[in-house]
């Protein structure tokens, strides 16, 4: 059996940005169908899903250098980035590296923010993001309780015991 190794978040601007397994919680991808593509005279075989929904550890909030950039200008937090509404690719990699590419649904007629994806920071601090036509942070998540100490959050973090 295959075990996430980390799920890596393609953006529109080429860049990408990884999330290690120990900091994701609950992910779900829906409806995922094939598709086959001529883009630029090349052909492209695209996994593309309806809904992505995943929930990120508050602890996986750092800053990164942009592009492996070494320099204060390309510093960028992993959240602020996250939340820019410019996800287009999903790739689950695997403890074996092997990976599952899904593209995300995309609407709206910007080429650089997608309307369908949804994205709200808990008052606990950890990341929600969902990208669907239809769902929503609230739809998804309604039952986790996600801005209450109270709520299963705390479970979902302690049964993932890599965090603890």
């Amino acid at each position: 059996m295959k075990k996430l190794k980390e799920i890596l978040f393609g953006l529109e601007n080429c860049e990408s940005l990884s999330i290690d397994a120990k900091y994701i919680g609950n992910f779900s991808v829906t409806n995922v169908r094939k598709s086959i593509i001529r883009h630029y005279g090349d052909i492209r075989f695209m996994d593309i899903c309806d809904t992505f929904s995943i929930v990120v550890n508050k602890n996986a909030n750092t800053d990164y250098q942009v592009f492996g950039v070494e320099d204060e200008g390309f510093k960028q937090n992993t959240f602020d980035r996250l939340t820019s509404g410019d996800i287009v690719v999903i790739d689950i990699v695997y403890d074996d590296d092997s990976k599952d590419e899904i593209y995300v649904h995309w609407e709206g007629e910007s080429d650089y923010s997608n309307e369908a994806q949804k994205t709200y920071i808990g008052k606990l601090g950890d990341l929600f993001i969902v990208i669907s036509k239809e769902e929503t942070v609230e739809s998804i998540f309604e039952d986790w309780g996600i801005d209450s100490q109270d709520g299963y959050m705390d479970l979902m973090w302690r049964s993932n015991q890599k965090i603890l």
